[in-house]
């Protein structure tokens, strides 16, 4: 049989044989006329038993051959066939790998020691000539242990440049190189490569470390033996041959730590990989991969149909074409698609690839990697979503807010035409009251959750009865504001235990809670729709639920009712729907949860929390503190604001309570006006150009302390950090805007009668 061409670029087999021909190297052209004519047969037959017997395994034989400058040489043929399967069955050799080793110098050299010493010397010159030619290190010692001479190689890897200054014995040349094993065992003298050979030891590929002591170089060799004896059996000369292969380990040692890193983030990543055989139709997948398709096992081939067929119907054709055009156009392939395994589980996939030609041009293989995506795909959908939710509460706002807005405008507008109708601007003020407090309330659901989300919020728990945070909540809820309160209205049912049912909570904000989930069942039930308030003992707990018969909420967006944005159906006056987020995430500070049911569409719907009761009795409420308008009268307060409209429009509003006031538009002019003035109180905004609120308080307290001038803070800033601002800077009061009458008045009277003690809240009421 033909033995196959060599791949290209096998430079050393050519400079072994003495070829000149380009690639590739045929060895029947340029081996077989070259081979001498008594091995030429075994030769032949060594090739026919290795290519026709798949069974034959590996060859190993030695044969010479007459290069054209004369020169004959000794080599050593050693590898293996490769054999593969055919679609028949029958095994049949692909390819052949081996290597070459040139043996001309031990052979050399044992020749030169079968014709004895004489021989040896007439051989010297043309053996010297030989080795000044090899790239290989050569080195001789005598039978005594002393060195003899070393090729130009070997005295390039050693670091010296003649002979002459390493012509000693083994045992002294310790003092100038230091050998050890690879694995940094240092080795003595009588381990070193030449020492064995000294000793009649035959071997190849022994490695060792090798360290010039004076240059401290550090090299790898590879070293083979060979004793040479005379006739009679003595030793004659040892000879060592040497390669430096520090290069090719460090570059073996490289790849195998790069591979480890690769195998170390492939499994933390769990990145598939595959090798597809176009030819064959054979993909080589990983267990990675396999794991991903939901193939399971471990790494093996399988044609390409397993893994389309594991790919999601709507995906597959797509997936299929970007392969087909990968391969035809040897291009980068990208796709991502779903995958279905055999329990229903869908995972989305990326995939990257690039199809590779032969030389020909022909698709050859196609290697890529996968990786599941499928939490950064879901998390994309989530954003999507909530980029369209924030879309759609964008647009919301902007209704919601000109809702309120278009009636204040039309009573503005009514005021000045109907001045002299008592009845009809009384109407209009009504109406604008409404609008107003519905617009703050907006504007503070927004602030709430903005400060339950950053955490500033802070629970101040007392002991309570559940009656009165309801009573408290109907009266600032839209149906306590739309509707007489009293428990035998047609619309609302109230139903509470004839006794106290104590609580632990912040009142402020279970009213908050209770008051959004009756708003809520307002804004989806109709005008004559019924609500129900319930609230009853349950063991050591009590359940308060807020019933309607409105729209009621479809089952499959039940879970989703209290998420930021979300509306399951349009209302009156639909909101922001951000309410009943409010009401889960006070009721989750609180330690407990708050749950929707709904039997369907225009069936109502149910919001219920569960709290503990304790075990003391609730704190009675304050009796709210007794107006003094007369006192009012004797006040002088200065207005420091720099929005002329609410500066001149407050002074307007404190003269109808016959306060003596003065308005100024900046801090720098409050100062001013302070000595001539004489104020008793200071109503002062804090986002002022130059001089804000915070830097006229504590110049003001410079000059007179609280018991002399009371200063109020009234501002639109309201987070736990602004109140520590303004406490700090010397305010007694800290009033958010709009502040609505009822809340000034309180102010106002426990400035004139300081025995009167008030505590105003943040409040539009």
């Amino acid at each position: 049989m033909r033995p196959p061409a060599c791949r290209p670029g096998q430079q050393g087999l050519k400079d072994i044989v003495g070829t000149c021909a380009k690639d590739p190297f045929d060895p029947e052209q340029e081996l077989l006329p070259r081979l001498l004519p008594e091995d030429r047969a075994a030769f032949q037959a060594a090739v026919a038993r290795a290519f026709g017997n798949p069974d034959a395994g590996e060859h190993d034989l030695e044969y010479r051959i007459l290069r054209d400058d004369g020169e004959v040489r000794w080599l050593r043929d050693t590898g293996c066939v490769i054999f593969d399967v055919s679609d028949d069955g029958e095994r049949r050799p692909v390819r052949a790998i081996g290597s070459v080793i040139d043996l001309t110098p031990q052979r050399f050299a044992e020749a030169v020691t079968r014709n004895h010493q004489r021989q040896i010397q007439q051989a010297l010159p043309r053996s010297e000539a030989i080795s000044r030619q090899m790239t290989e290190g050569l080195v001789i010692f005598d039978a005594s242990g002393s060195l003899v001479d070393m090729n130009p190689a070997a005295l390039a890897m050693h670091g010296f440049e003649s002979v002459d200054a390493l012509r000693r014995h083994l045992h002294d040349l310790g003092e100038i190189f230091d050998l050890s094993a690879l694995d940094g065992r240092p080795l003595d003298t009588h381990q070193w490569p030449i020492a064995r050979a000294l000793r009649g030891e035959h071997f190849i590929d022994f490695e060792v470390r090798v360290r010039n002591r004076h240059t401290g170089r550090s090299w790898i060799g590879s070293y083979g033996g060979t004793p040479v004896r005379s006739p009679d059996g003595a030793l004659d000369v040892a000879i060592v041959t040497l390669r430096d292969v520090t290069a090719q380990r460090e570059a073996e040692a490289a790849l195998v730590r790069a591979k480890a890193r690769i195998e170390i983030a492939l499994t933390a990543t769990e990145v598939g990989l595959w090798h597809w055989d176009l030819r064959r139709d054979r993909l080589l997948a990983d267990a990675n991969l396999l794991r991903l398709f939901g193939l399971g096992g471990e790494e093996r081939e399988l044609p390409l149909e397993p893994f389309l067929a594991c790919m999601h119907p709507d995906d597959r054709e797509r997936v299929k074409q970007g392969i087909e055009v990968a391969v035809s156009r040897a291009e980068a392939f990208q796709a991502e698609y779903r995958v279905v395994h055999p329990d229903g589980q869908v995972r989305w996939v990326l995939a990257r690839g690039r199809a590779e030609h032969d030389d020909q041009g022909v698709p050859a293989t196609f290697p890529g990697v996968a990786v599941d995506v499928t939490e950064r795909s879901r998390a994309q959908e989530q954003l999507r979503e909530a980029d369209r939710r924030k879309d759609e509460f964008l647009a919301t706002l902007a209704h919601e807010l000109r809702n309120p807005l278009a009636p204040l405008r039309t009573g503005v507008d009514l005021l000045m035409k109907l001045r002299d109708d008592p009845v009809a601007t009384g109407r209009a003020l009504a109406m604008m009251d409404r609008q107003l407090t519905h617009l703050v309330r907006l504007v503070e659901d927004l602030l709430d959750v903005s400060r339950v989300s950053r955490g500033k919020i802070v629970l101040h728990k007392e002991h309570l009865d559940v009656g009165q945070i309801i009573e408290s909540a109907l009266e600032m809820s839209e149906i306590g504001i739309g509707i007489a309160i009293a428990r035998d209205d047609r619309r609302l049912s109230l139903h509470l235990p004839p006794e106290p049912l104590p609580i632990e909570g912040d009142r402020v904000r279970l009213v908050q809670v209770m008051a959004n989930l009756l708003n809520n069942a307002v804004k989806f039930s109709e005008d004559d729709g019924r609500i129900w308030v319930l609230a009853e003992r349950q063991g050591e707990q009590v359940q308060i639920s807020v019933c309607d018969e409105g729209v009621g909420i479809p089952p499959e967006q039940l879970p989703e009712v209290f998420e930021m944005f979300s509306q399951a159906q349009a209302g009156r006056g639909s909101g922001l729907g951000i309410g009943l987020t409010l009401v889960r995430r006070l009721v989750e500070m609180h330690g407990v949860s708050v749950s929707a049911r709904s039997d369907g569409p225009g069936r109502g719907a149910t919001f219920s929390l569960i709290l503990p009761l304790s075990q003391r009795a609730p704190v009675a409420e304050k009796a709210p503190v007794r107006e003094r308008p007369d006192s009012v009268a004797d006040l002088r307060i200065l207005i420091v604001d720099d929005n002329k409209d609410i500066a001149d429009a407050l002074d307007m509003l404190l003269q109808t309570l016959g306060a003596k006031t003065a308005v100024v538009y900046s801090g720098a002019d409050a100062l001013e006006a302070i000595p001539r003035f004489r104020p008793d109180l200071i109503l002062a905004d804090i986002g002022m150009p130059v001089m804000d609120g915070y830097e006229l308080a504590r110049q003001v307290r410079a000059q007179y302390p609280p018991g002399q001038l009371t200063l109020v803070a009234v501002t639109g800033w309201c987070a736990d950090e602004d109140r520590r601002r303004v406490q700090e800077a010397g305010f007694d009061h800290h009033l958010v805007k709009p502040v609505g009458i009822a809340t000034l008045k309180a102010v106002l009277s426990s400035v004139a009668s300081p025995a009167a003690i008030a505590d105003p809240a943040d409040s539009y009421r």
